[in-house]
Protein backbone atom coordinates (compact mmCIF):
# COMPACT_ATOMS: atom_id res chain seq x y z
CA UNK A 1 0.00 0.00 0.00
CA UNK A 2 2.93 2.37 0.53
CA UNK A 3 3.51 3.25 -3.16
CA UNK A 4 -0.20 3.66 -3.96
CA UNK A 5 -0.11 7.52 -4.05
CA UNK A 6 2.73 7.40 -6.59
CA UNK A 7 1.10 4.72 -8.73
CA UNK A 8 -2.36 6.33 -8.47
CA UNK A 9 -0.84 9.55 -9.81
CA UNK A 10 0.93 7.63 -12.60
CA UNK A 11 -2.38 6.06 -13.68
CA UNK A 12 -4.09 9.47 -13.49
CA UNK A 13 -1.39 10.86 -15.77
CA UNK A 14 -2.13 8.02 -18.20
CA UNK A 15 -5.78 9.09 -18.14
CA UNK A 16 -4.86 12.77 -18.54
CA UNK A 17 -2.14 12.69 -21.21
CA UNK A 18 -1.56 9.10 -22.30
CA UNK A 19 1.81 8.58 -20.58
CA UNK A 20 1.95 4.87 -19.66
CA UNK A 21 2.36 4.27 -15.92
CA UNK A 22 4.74 1.35 -16.52
CA UNK A 23 7.19 1.58 -19.40
CA UNK A 24 9.84 -0.63 -20.97
CA UNK A 25 13.45 0.48 -20.68
CA UNK A 26 13.62 1.22 -24.41
CA UNK A 27 11.29 4.20 -23.72
CA UNK A 28 13.97 5.58 -21.36
CA UNK A 29 16.87 5.22 -23.79
CA UNK A 30 17.87 1.87 -22.33
CA UNK A 31 18.67 -1.31 -24.23
CA UNK A 32 15.72 -2.55 -26.30
CA UNK A 33 16.43 -6.15 -25.30
CA UNK A 34 16.15 -5.38 -21.57
CA UNK A 35 12.80 -7.04 -20.95
CA UNK A 36 13.09 -7.96 -17.26
CA UNK A 37 13.12 -4.47 -15.73
CA UNK A 38 10.83 -1.48 -16.21
CA UNK A 39 10.04 2.09 -15.20
CA UNK A 40 7.19 2.67 -12.74
CA UNK A 41 6.09 6.26 -13.26
CA UNK A 42 8.75 8.78 -14.21
CA UNK A 43 11.24 8.14 -11.47
CA UNK A 44 11.32 4.51 -10.28
CA UNK A 45 13.20 1.74 -12.04
CA UNK A 46 12.15 -1.76 -10.96
CA UNK A 47 14.45 -4.74 -11.60
CA UNK A 48 12.97 -7.94 -10.10
CA UNK A 49 15.13 -10.83 -8.95
CA UNK A 50 13.69 -14.18 -9.92
CA UNK A 51 13.77 -17.53 -8.13
CA UNK A 52 17.18 -19.12 -8.50
CA UNK A 53 19.02 -15.80 -8.93
CA UNK A 54 21.45 -14.62 -6.26
CA UNK A 55 22.23 -11.42 -8.16
CA UNK A 56 21.28 -9.63 -11.34
CA UNK A 57 22.48 -6.98 -13.75
CA UNK A 58 20.52 -3.73 -13.76
CA UNK A 59 20.77 -1.36 -16.71
CA UNK A 60 20.56 2.24 -15.48
CA UNK A 61 19.72 5.02 -17.97
CA UNK A 62 22.00 8.05 -18.09
CA UNK A 63 22.10 10.22 -14.97
CA UNK A 64 22.44 9.47 -11.29
CA UNK A 65 20.26 6.86 -9.57
CA UNK A 66 19.73 5.91 -5.93
CA UNK A 67 18.87 2.49 -4.56
CA UNK A 68 15.41 3.04 -3.06
CA UNK A 69 15.92 1.36 0.33
CA UNK A 70 19.52 2.32 1.08
CA UNK A 71 19.91 5.59 -0.86
CA UNK A 72 23.21 4.35 -2.32
CA UNK A 73 24.09 6.42 -5.41
CA UNK A 74 24.94 4.89 -8.79
CA UNK A 75 26.00 6.61 -11.97
CA UNK A 76 23.76 5.61 -14.88
CA UNK A 77 24.56 5.05 -18.51
CA UNK A 78 25.66 1.46 -17.92
CA UNK A 79 25.01 -1.65 -15.91
CA UNK A 80 25.44 -2.47 -12.24
CA UNK A 81 25.35 -5.82 -10.47
CA UNK A 82 23.08 -6.11 -7.42
CA UNK A 83 22.57 -8.90 -4.88
CA UNK A 84 19.49 -7.97 -2.81
CA UNK A 85 18.25 -11.48 -1.99
CA UNK A 86 14.70 -12.59 -2.69
CA UNK A 87 13.16 -10.62 0.19
CA UNK A 88 13.65 -7.25 -1.53
CA UNK A 89 13.00 -6.13 -5.11
CA UNK A 90 15.74 -3.87 -6.50
CA UNK A 91 14.17 -0.45 -7.05
CA UNK A 92 16.16 2.62 -8.08
CA UNK A 93 15.02 6.26 -7.94
CA UNK A 94 16.23 8.86 -10.41
CA UNK A 95 18.26 11.59 -8.70
CA UNK A 96 16.02 14.47 -7.66
CA UNK A 97 12.97 12.19 -7.48
CA UNK A 98 10.21 13.08 -5.07
CA UNK A 99 8.21 9.96 -4.16
CA UNK A 100 5.06 10.24 -2.01
CA UNK A 101 4.34 7.12 0.06
CA UNK A 102 1.34 6.20 2.20
CA UNK A 103 1.64 4.59 5.60
CA UNK A 104 1.82 0.80 5.62
CA UNK A 105 -1.70 -0.61 5.70
CA UNK A 106 -3.60 -3.76 4.85
CA UNK A 107 -6.55 -1.89 3.32
CA UNK A 108 -7.48 1.08 1.16
CA UNK A 109 -8.60 4.20 3.00
CA UNK A 110 -12.33 4.75 3.46
CA UNK A 111 -14.01 7.66 1.69
CA UNK A 112 -13.04 10.89 3.46
CA UNK A 113 -10.31 9.21 5.52
CA UNK A 114 -7.12 11.28 5.69
CA UNK A 115 -4.11 9.59 4.11
CA UNK A 116 -0.87 10.74 5.75
CA UNK A 117 1.99 10.86 3.24
CA UNK A 118 5.70 10.45 3.71
CA UNK A 119 7.74 12.13 0.99
CA UNK A 120 11.05 10.55 0.02
CA UNK A 121 13.57 12.64 -1.89
CA UNK A 122 16.71 11.26 -3.50
CA UNK A 123 20.04 13.01 -3.89
CA UNK A 124 21.15 16.65 -3.96
CA UNK A 125 19.03 17.71 -6.95
CA UNK A 126 15.75 19.54 -6.40
CA UNK A 127 12.61 17.80 -7.57
CA UNK A 128 8.86 17.96 -8.07
CA UNK A 129 6.13 15.33 -8.15
CA UNK A 130 2.64 15.89 -9.57
CA UNK A 131 0.26 14.24 -7.10
CA UNK A 132 -3.26 13.44 -8.29
CA UNK A 133 -5.91 14.23 -5.69
CA UNK A 134 -9.54 13.14 -5.95
CA UNK A 135 -12.02 11.28 -3.75
CA UNK A 136 -10.37 7.96 -4.67
CA UNK A 137 -13.70 6.24 -5.07
CA UNK A 138 -16.09 7.73 -7.61
CA UNK A 139 -15.82 8.74 -11.25
CA UNK A 140 -16.07 12.40 -10.24
CA UNK A 141 -12.67 13.01 -11.84
CA UNK A 142 -14.39 12.60 -15.21
CA UNK A 143 -16.46 15.69 -14.30
CA UNK A 144 -13.40 17.68 -13.22
CA UNK A 145 -13.64 16.80 -9.52
CA UNK A 146 -9.91 16.44 -8.95
CA UNK A 147 -6.76 18.50 -8.67
CA UNK A 148 -3.07 18.09 -9.30
CA UNK A 149 -0.86 19.06 -6.38
CA UNK A 150 2.80 19.91 -6.79
CA UNK A 151 5.01 18.29 -4.16
CA UNK A 152 8.32 20.15 -4.38
CA UNK A 153 11.64 19.68 -2.61
CA UNK A 154 14.14 22.54 -2.76
CA UNK A 155 17.70 22.49 -1.51
CA UNK A 156 18.65 25.46 0.70
CA UNK A 157 22.08 27.09 0.58
CA UNK A 158 23.11 25.19 3.72
CA UNK A 159 22.22 21.86 2.08
CA UNK A 160 19.03 21.21 4.06
CA UNK A 161 15.82 20.33 2.24
CA UNK A 162 12.60 22.30 2.24
CA UNK A 163 9.34 20.70 1.13
CA UNK A 164 6.18 22.32 -0.12
CA UNK A 165 2.79 21.03 -1.29
CA UNK A 166 0.60 23.26 -3.47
Amino acid sequence: MRPVPSFYSAFARYWADGTPPFRPMAFEGGPSDCDDQFMAGDCLLVAPVFAGQASRTVHLPAGAWHEFETGERFEGGGAVEVSPGLERIPVFAREGSVVPLADASDHSPARGEAVPLTVRHFGPAEGTFRLFDDDGESFGFERGEYRWREVTVRIRADGTREGQVS
